[in-house]
């Protein structure tokens, strides 16, 4: 059976509930700013990218969803999912290459472009898409296979000269390292609850600078 989300969430998250309540505790009582607390601000301006949660819509309504994104907020990154959540059939993958396919040709290079596959696909699949992604100058390739399938991974990202990003739902420190240090992720994305917090998220940033990756905290719906 899959453990797509429930391998580290249930602990993980109540510590980061925890903690992030006494940080701003913290926060509170000091009259400063988190940022003082973790050693000072180091940038004010973010880059953020608007994700849509769509599944399964046709291609034209997404498309229609993620210019009508693009409009109200100026958005200048949009990210979109693909295949069907944790599996794939013909109809998800006709689905996959005409949205691929339809934004760039929508947006064109004005906008930048990521899509996540929430572990959707085997190897030779994820390749697939992978280079059509490619094809259409997409900027990363979240979760091609399920998140725990680290070798599974790493062949994809052997693969495929898109960036792959990862690590919404890794519980440990550990691997986080090891996906780090064989290249498995070139984005690498700690989520702010599911990994426990921002302590233990600040570590996994730290080992991506060290490695000259770019790190990209994950929040997960609404927080």
């Amino acid at each position: 059976d899959s453990n797509y989300k429930w391998q580290g969430l249930p602990f993980w998250a109540s510590i980061a509930s925890v903690e992030l309540a006494i940080l701003d505790l913290l926060g509170q009582v000091s009259g400063r700013p988190l940022g003082d607390l973790f050693g000072g601000v180091r940038q004010r301006d973010i880059a953020v990218y608007r994700a849509s949660s769509n599944r399964g819509n046709a291609p034209e309504a997404e498309l229609a969803y993620l210019q009508k994104v693009v409009e109200e907020t100026g958005a200048h990154a949009i990210k979109f999912r693909l295949g069907g959540r944790m599996r794939y059939d013909e109809a998800t993958t006709t689905r996959d290459h005409a949205l691929i396919a339809m934004t760039r040709r929508a947006f064109g290079d004005r906008v930048t472009l990521y899509a996540d596959a929430n572990g959707s696909y085997d190897v030779p699949r994820a390749i697939e898409i992978g280079r059509a992604m490619q094809d259409h100058g997409f900027s990363f390739y979240e979760e091609p296979v399920p998140f725990d399938y680290y070798e599974e991974t790493r062949q994809v990202a052997d693969a495929l000269t898109i960036r792959i990003a990862g690590g919404e739902e890794e519980p440990s420190l550990r691997q986080f390292r090891w996906m780090i240090e064989t290249g498995v992720l070139q984005v690498v994305q700690p989520d702010m609850f599911y990994f426990g917090g921002m302590t233990r998220a600040m570590r996994v940033a730290r080992m991506a600078e060290a490695a000259g990756l770019e790190c990209t905290p994950h929040m997960s719906g609404s927080g």
